[in-house]
């Protein structure tokens, strides 16, 4: 095979791959921005490399989610959120995240327990405030967050 676009595409493509994992679709968003082939051409890629085994969308979304979980407490929601900003989203998505949902009063949990420590207020009507604020940036549902500070050795200083 010569020096051809398709040739130039799967190189740069591997490159990519030999430094980390990518999803399909930031692959191919990667491979548009380098604009070396046509759209076809990019697609082609995408499917050699899947054909390959370069490239699993379910194996990546598994392990991000799994990587995210790990890094610190946080709700689905806010990996939801971040896999969708990518441009990953469907029911692949929704059935990984659905496995780790019922153990999402317990990150909440040991998000508070971290933040508690750190929290100066004298009110404890602020200091439940910030704590509040704190879980529904962390993607925590009110539903949760609400349960997780009423579950909180703090909540009974009031």
């Amino acid at each position: 095979m010569k020096n051809t676009p398709a040739k130039k595409l799967l190189d740069y493509a591997v490159r990519l791959l030999a430094r980390r994992n990518y999803h399909s679709v930031q692959l191919r968003k990667k491979l548009n921005q380098k604009g070396i082939g046509s759209e076809e051409e990019v697609e082609q890629t995408i499917s050699k490399l899947k054909e390959y085994k370069y490239i699993n969308d379910e194996a990546f979304i598994e392990y991000y989610i799994k990587d995210q979980l790990t890094l610190r407490p946080q709700g689905t929601r806010k990996i939801r959120t971040k896999l969708f900003e990518k441009g990953i989203h469907g029911d692949i998505v929704e059935k990984e995240l659905a496995k780790y949902e019922s153990t999402e009063l317990e990150r909440a949990k040991q998000a508070l327990k971290k933040k508690e420590a750190l929290i100066q207020e004298e009110s404890p009507f602020k200091r439940k405030e910030k704590l509040f604020r704190f879980l529904i940036s962390r993607g925590f549902t009110i539903s949760i967050t609400q349960e997780a500070i009423t579950n909180s050795s703090y909540s009974h200083d009031e």
